[in-house]
């Protein structure tokens, strides 16, 4: 019986490991640092671990503490707290972590059990605040667009780096890394452009869903790809598909020249993709992480990093490629608000009038 423990244990061990594979490292961290903080607050303040905290404990917990210390937007009178996106965001993660502990299900007053996150408490709390934020003058913001031009020249800057760096003799070379982000990450740009997808859903991006046609039967290359992640057919419920990306004439032979020269280049390495198009490095930087795809805040570090040493920043984040790629088609080349939409993969027509809004980041 002692050696079944044993076993046991060290499974259900195993399984969790799994089990936190389902969201990406950096998903993982976030959520371990918003429960720590809850825990040393519970802790100090009410002498119990988080997880007897109660729905009244963690509306306490939010006004007392986690909204005071967590303070970007700035309201009409300089004060500063978090955007109520952020606390509702705080709160799915708590959610998440009281499952894992085995507080599960609607929160039950007379027994004292389940989880407090889904209750009426919380939820009142959850919009309350964001009434609140409106009543004091908060406005949400969103990335500043990249123009086209800037795209472009970030795009080529990083491919000429990468050439550069690839004749250079043997002895002069970098670590074989260098040469392999650079294009990497000039692929990932260009993607985001001619796709006006989330970021995070090129992260998710999968080797098998890329097809590049360099036959003289299309007239000239073509990308297509068939996402599997899209944040629009989750929110829906349904059974619809992402709608795929197809990049036709000379954008998708540029974008079809950009992904080539990163196969290419990773191949000549030795190296290997995996499952992933775009994955991050391992720790020793032997090779990329082949069954983890590229999340979402390293893509947005390595593009304002490289903004700033090529001296093209002026306060981008990643979101901003989406947003500029959605707009320079709407203002620039005169596509229908419907034909953004279905392109960026949103049905919601007041969401694509967010993006195309030329003034909501000011």
């Amino acid at each position: 019986m002692q050696q079944d423990a044993s076993l046991y244990t060290a499974a259900l061990q195993r399984g969790r490991t799994i089990m936190a594979k389902n969201w990406q490292p950096a998903t993982n961290l976030q959520r371990d640092k918003i429960w720590q903080e809850l825990e040393e607050w519970s802790q100090q303040q009410l002498g119990k671990p988080a997880v007897q905290c109660t729905p009244l404990d963690l509306v306490v917990y939010l006004e007392s503490s986690y909204i005071r210390c967590h303070g970007r937007q700035q309201a009409d009178n300089g004060s500063n707290c978090p955007a109520p996106n952020t606390v509702a965001c705080a709160v799915a993660h708590l959610s998440t972590k009281f499952q894992e502990l085995g507080c599960r299900g609607v929160w039950d007053w007379n027994a004292f059990t389940g989880n407090p996150c889904s209750s009426m408490e919380i939820r009142t709390f959850k919009g309350g605040y964001a009434n609140q934020m409106q009543d004091l003058g908060y406005k949400p913001t969103a990335a500043k667009p990249i123009s086209s031009s800037k795209l472009q020249q970030l795009v080529m800057q990083l491919e000429e780096e990468a050439d550069a760096y690839q004749q250079l003799p043997k002895q002069q070379q970098q670590p074989w890394y260098i040469e392999a982000l650079l294009r990497r990450d000039a692929c990932i740009a260009q993607y985001l452009w001619d796709s006006k997808r989330r970021p995070a859903e090129a992260g998710q991006l999968q080797n098998e869903q890329v097809n590049i046609d360099l036959s003289a039967s299309c007239g000239a290359s073509m990308v297509s790809i068939q996402p599997s992640v899209s944040k629009m057919c989750h929110a829906s419920r349904g059974s619809r598909q992402p709608r795929p990306v197809q990049v036709q004439g000379t954008p998708g032979g540029r974008l079809a020249e950009l992904f080539m020269a990163y196969m290419q280049c990773v191949q000549q390495q030795g190296k290997t993709l995996g499952r992933y198009m775009f994955s991050p490095l391992q720790a020793d930087k032997q090779d990329f992480k082949t069954q983890q795809g590229l999340s979402t805040a390293a893509m947005g570090s390595r593009l304002v990093m490289h903004l700033k040493r090529l001296g093209l920043y002026e306060g981008e984040s990643l979101y901003s490629i989406k947003r500029g790629a959605m707009q320079n088609e709407f203002f620039v080349n005169g596509c229908s608000m419907q034909a953004i939409g279905e392109a960026a993969d949103i049905d919601t027509p007041t969401v694509v009038q967010m993006y195309l809004d030329p003034e909501r980041h000011l």
